[in-house]
């Protein structure tokens, strides 16, 4: 899954997604964590970057009681069969510009969190989605199976768009369904960086740089 992002260089954003601006005094984040608003990359002529928030509620959820849970990610193997999310696969695909993510891996001594990042700095573009829901729109997140170094971590990780396809992902144009699906699949784990950090980031309202400093060797 994905559960927690950043998005920090953002005068990158621009030239890495084709933008016309960015919107006023966008900050840098270092912890995005699930319902809160951040930035997500619209196709339009040019591209435009608007600010939705992260998780849905299914109406499905309301309808059988099945309490307040947002839905934050969609799976790639069943995003094109799951009431919630096949019209927006269909329609409503978008990008989420990303620094890197976080994600835990159970030790003896607790969950211990693992950044992951461009090994080159350069912006991430997951695949999402635009999903209207009980409680407004939200996006989600797709995820896919963990690349080998992804693995080592966690069994899942966010579909990391290859840069060449971006423009192919967001064409409204294309809504051939084996064609999306053909995008999402788990970067090369060699463009990827990964490292333990601070269990400060468990906390939602902790967002600062020293969330992402590593606390211990990267992984080989």
């Amino acid at each position: 899954m994905c559960g927690r992002y950043t998005l920090v260089n953002l005068t990158a954003l621009p030239r890495r997604f084709r933008l016309d601006a960015l919107p006023p005094a966008l900050p840098q984040r270092f912890n995005i964590a699930p319902s809160e608003q951040a930035p997500v990359v619209l196709r339009q002529s040019p591209n435009r970057l608007a600010l939705m928030p992260w998780g849905v509620l299914p109406r499905w959820a309301m309808e059988e009681k099945a309490g307040g849970r947002r839905l934050i990610n969609a799976r790639a193997e069943t995003v094109a069969q799951a009431k919630t999310f096949a019209f927006s696969l269909r329609r409503r695909r978008l990008i989420v510009p990303a620094s890197g993510w976080y994600e835990w891996q159970s030790t003896t001594r607790g969950r211990q969190p693992y950044y992951f990042r461009r090994r080159d700095g350069d912006l991430l573009g997951f695949a999402g989605l635009a999903v209207s829901g009980a409680d407004g729109e939200g996006y989600v997140i797709i995820t896919v199976p963990a690349n080998e170094l992804a693995a080592r971590i966690h069994p899942r990780m966010p579909a990391v768009l290859d840069p060449a396809e971006e423009d192919h992902w967001l064409d409204p144009t294309c809504r051939e369904t084996s064609a999306l699906l053909a995008l999402l699949r788990p970067c090369p784990p060699e463009t990827l960086s990964c490292y333990p950090v601070s269990r400060r980031v468990n906390h939602p309202g902790i967002d600062d740089p020293h969330l992402i400093e590593p606390i211990g060797e990267a992984l080989a």
